[in-house]
């Protein structure tokens, strides 16, 4: 950036570097792991998201692809050594 004095018998350049700190993706591609139609709602903004099955992917808002991340299935009760298993995983390099 630069920035010009309009007096010209004070002029001089002046550079100014800014340091931009990169914004996380306004979106995240999350794919469904779970063999059933989930209904989620992003707890960040409130917008429905819908899985039909195992596999779908689905673009969500960052602040709620946080939320759904954390989401964890219970283990069964007939199988308790198994620990808990994620819906979610991200789709892509994100």
């Amino acid at each position: 950036m630069e920035i010009r004095d309009t007096n010209e018998r004070n002029s001089e350049r002046v550079e100014v570097k800014l340091k931009v700190e990169p914004k996380p993706p306004k979106t995240v591609r999350l794919r469904l792991l779970k063999d059933v139609k989930l209904i989620a709602t992003g707890k960040h903004t409130g917008r429905v998201y819908e899985f039909s099955k195992a596999g779908a992917e689905v673009d969500i808002n960052y602040e709620d692809a946080q939320f759904l991340l954390q989401m964890r299935r219970k283990p069964c009760r007939s199988c308790p050594s198994v620990g808990s298993s994620p819906y979610f995983e991200i789709v892509g390099g994100n």
